[in-house]
């Protein structure tokens, strides 16, 4: 038996007989791609096909459908080939649309006038109980010469009465309010049926597939489009234990994402793939124009003086800078558009199948999902990698007495991490959520993990002197010092970074210098900030260290200093 691919087909040279048969055919999702934004649809279309032209209908293509995206391929046990694809927007059946319409009202009607008498019965009830209870009372209470009281038998009879009728008036209450619980739902749910019947939601595509076959044949067709209406974003748990004597550092990322759609269809028992792909309107760079500077000439005001702010001048410039002014417009549109672009699931306990494609990669989850078009939002895990992580302290006595840990990794190199929250766990507890950046393959990262209680910051003021000083030059001078104290309360070595600043001067009428006993720096102006320092240091387990750190300013006596530290 021969099988032949269906070429992918919107158009192609086969005429189709203005005779061919049509045939109205179901289809299922059977797969979906979600991209950031958007996502591909692709329903199974199976068919027995005659001899000669066939047109199939498949008219169950919901209307937020791009119809330019509708593509068909399949395969078939003969000689099939489609001829060309045509789609148009179709509207329920007005008239059979407002005779659902009245039907659904009749029920609303009926169901609101059945809980009407239900409040009626629920008061008429009431005030019966309210009468027992007087008529079970009076007897008993009741004043002046003619009061007779009951005897034993009466009384036990009168309570027996009551009783018995306070019974069946409170099983009636209990349901008649459970009858008006449920007719409660039964409204509810005729309501959602009046709202969908509005056009939007009543209209969907109608896909005509042109198919031509040789002789009788069964074919597959796989029909494929694009719906805005949904997306996916990425978050993580990063998960980090702290090492012990002779064990490495452990630490674990997760990859999950998040899947959100709202389109007028339903995800059933699909194969799920979530793209980093993101399709943008700026598919290329912004055009550059020419930029051309000249000498602006001023124009002469009355009275024969120069006015600076007159721009006259630039008027013979025009030809030359609105090419430049085009290009800068043209490039902020490109922007607004990327930026208006919105970034956003079935849960797996299985990962995915990771396949790369150049820049992006898919992700194919290993279980059938479902994903409703309500919005709620689920989550599918993507991997979890284990990865060599190297660990650091980092400190700001200055403006923080605490130590903070820091762990540096590199990413696998099978796909790229989108940008998204990462939850974080240290040692099986919660510490925190950091956003992480969009991250390439085998690119390097770090991501903090709060307070390091285990080691311990002390930053002391040992010096603060005002002075003046010199015999024949007399100069104001400040001096300050501190002594930074770590300590390193971990049972592993710990690479710790101390960060302070002394100031710095552009007049040459003020000196900076450091004091005599600073400890030297590891780095000066740090991350190109001048004045920052940084300390650098291996700290062996249960150890100690000090960090001299100060300043002396020295001005002329008339030189006023600003200093804030």
């Amino acid at each position: 038996m021969k099988t032949s691919l269906i070429a992918l087909a919107v158009f192609m040279g086969f005429a189709h007989s203005a005779q061919a048969s049509e045939i109205q055919i179901p289809s299922h999702i059977d797969a979906v791609t979600v991209y950031p934004q958007g996502a591909d649809v692709t329903r199974l279309v199976d068919a027995k096909l005659p001899g000669d032209d066939t047109t199939l209908l498949i008219d169950d293509v919901p209307s937020s459908a791009d119809p330019q995206s509708i593509r068909v391929e399949g395969t078939a046990n003969g000689d099939v080939a489609v001829t060309s694809v045509d789609s148009k927007m179709v509207r329920e059946n007005a008239d059979a649309l407002n005779a659902e319409r009245k039907n659904i009202n009749e029920q609303f009607e009926s169901l609101q006038d059945e809980r009407a008498a239900l409040d009626q019965l629920l008061s008429d009830k009431e005030a019966e109980r309210r009468l027992l209870l007087a008529l079970a009372q009076r007897p008993v209470e009741a004043k002046g010469e003619s009061a007779k009281p009951l005897d034993a038998a009466g009384l036990d009879t009168l309570v027996g009465t009551v009783a018995m009728r306070l019974a069946a008036t409170s099983k009636t209450v209990q349901e008649s309010r459970t009858r008006q619980r449920a007719i409660d739902k039964q409204l509810a749910e005729l309501q959602a049926q009046l709202n969908d019947q509005s056009p939007e939601t009543r209209a969907h595509l109608l896909v005509k597939v042109h198919v031509h076959a040789d002789k009788e044949a069964q074919a597959r067709f796989k029909l494929t489009y694009r719906v805005p209406d949904a997306g996916w974003h990425a978050f993580y748990d990063a998960k980090l234990s702290l090492p012990v004597a002779g064990q490495d550092v452990k630490f674990k990322l997760v990859r999950q994402a998040s899947v959100e759609q709202r389109t007028t269809e339903s995800w059933n028992n699909v194969q799920l793939t979530l793209s980093t792909a993101a399709p943008s309107a700026a598919a290329g760079a912004p055009t550059l124009g020419e930029s051309e500077v000249a000498i602006l000439v001023p124009q002469p005001m009355a009275g024969g003086k120069a006015d600076r702010n007159d721009l006259g001048g630039l008027d013979k410039l025009k030809g030359a800078v609105a090419p430049a002014m085009d290009a800068n417009e043209l490039q902020e549109k490109d922007q607004k558009q990327e930026a208006d672009l919105p970034a956003s699931a079935p849960v797996s306990t299985q990962e995915s199948e990771v396949q790369q494609a150049g820049f992006t990669a898919q992700y194919v989850i290993a279980e059938r999902s479902d994903v409703d078009n309500l919005g709620t939002a689920k989550n599918v895990r993507i991997s979890a990698d284990e990865l060599a992580a190297k660990l650091s302290v980092e400190a700001v006595p200055r403006l923080d007495g605490n130590a903070y840990l820091t762990a540096a990794f590199t990413t696998k190199a099978d796909a790229p991490l989108l940008a998204g929250p990462v939850h974080l766990f240290r040692d099986l507890a919660y510490v925190g959520q950091v956003n992480m950046p969009e991250l390439s393959a085998g690119e390097d990262a770090k991501l903090g993990f709060g307070v390091d209680d285990l080691v311990k910051i002390k930053r002391t003021e040992v010096k603060r002197l005002n002075a003046e000083e010199g015999l024949l030059t007399t100069s104001n001078t400040q001096e300050m010092g501190w002594i930074i104290s770590v300590s390193n309360l971990h049972d592993v070595k710990m690479p710790i970074r101390i960060l302070d600043r002394k100031p710095f001067s552009t007049n040459a009428q003020i000196t900076v210098t450091d004091r005599a006993d600073s400890t030297p720096a590891s780095m000066v102006d740090v991350e190109h900030k001048r004045g920052v320092l940084a300390w650098d240091m291996d700290l062996a387990p249960r150890a100690k260290a000090e960090i001299k750190t100060g300043f002396k300013i020295s001005a002329p006596k008339e030189v006023r200093l600003s200093l804030v530290d």
